[in-house]
């Protein structure tokens, strides 16, 4: 397998990508807290929650299922049913447990105000595992890669580099700009996903709104999966993510002056 020299603006690019996707995330949190005076608290919930979603509930899971005999073949072999699989066990495992968070944990602090920042904690810890340090890790493989042309590494080396080689080639400078996008997008539906979980505790409607969230949370990511296979995906995705989490804001702005309004009305009143 040749190897490819990776272009010295993709590797510029790799690390803008993988310093916006860790340090974004973390920024928005900080805003968040001070802006609504929630503390850190809520932020820090919400990453606790997903890192203990993912690495003690949701990943010992789909393990499991990947290695009862004729699963795993079945589903490496078709990419759509893999999807579903992927976007049925996050929304469920998360969703559910982010209403644990709040009912257990949050529950002297469930308002709207603790789910935005619940919300940035919860998306942002995923954006920064996901795609933060997976860019670092792009930026890490395509400076070795472009090293090798004047140092050659040992064969098993160079052969695992010439491999990586090919996928990173693929990562252009748009690709990549869309990714920060469809990542920012996702921090947005968080916040969504949060802001009925927290509702739904609130008023004790949870009976609706936790399977809401789940069926929201399965739809956004199972569909831009499927649309992420279309040719030229990461831009229809991109275009997806974008609608989607517009719509979504615009809910949480007009929610949020709606309650404010209800807020002002009642104290005139009294």
């Amino acid at each position: 397998m040749d190897m490819i020299a990776i272009a010295s603006t993709n590797v510029t690019f790799m690390s803008i990508v993988a310093a916006v996707c860790i340090l974004g995330p973390i920024i928005a949190a900080i805003i968040a807290a001070v802006r609504f005076r929630c503390g850190p608290m809520p932020i820090l919930i919400g990453v606790l929650v997903y890192l203990l979603s993912q690495l003690v509930i949701r990943t010992p899971l789909l393990n499991f299922l990947y290695a009862i005999p004729g699963v795993g073949g079945f589903l490496n072999a078709h990419g759509i049913f893999s999807d579903f699989i992927f976007s049925l066990t996050t929304a469920v495992i998360e969703e559910f447990a982010r209403w644990a968070a709040f009912f257990f944990v949050l529950k002297r602090r469930v308002n709207d105000y603790s789910a935005i920042t619940y919300g940035i904690g919860h998306g942002g810890a995923e954006v920064i595992l996901v795609a933060g340090f997976a860019y670092i890790n792009h930026y890490i493989t395509a400076q070795a890669i472009n090293l090798s042309f004047e140092s050659p590494f040992e064969a098993d080396v160079m052969a695992d580099l010439a491999a990586a080689s090919q996928s990173l080639s693929e990562l252009t400078p748009r690709v990549m700009l869309l990714t920060i996008v469809i990542e920012a997008a996702a921090i947005c539906m968080h916040v969504m996903y949060t802001f009925i979980i927290a509702r739904g505790v609130r008023y004790g409607t949870t009976k609706i709104c936790l399977p809401l969230s789940m069926a929201m949370h399965f739809l956004y990511v199972f569909l831009g999966s499927l649309i992420g296979r279309m040719p030229d995906g990461v831009l229809w995705q991109a275009i997806f993510s974008v609608i989607v989490a517009a719509a979504c804001v615009y809910y949480l702005l007009e929610a949020r002056r709606r309650a404010v309004m209800a807020d002002y009305e009642k104290k005139r009143n009294s």
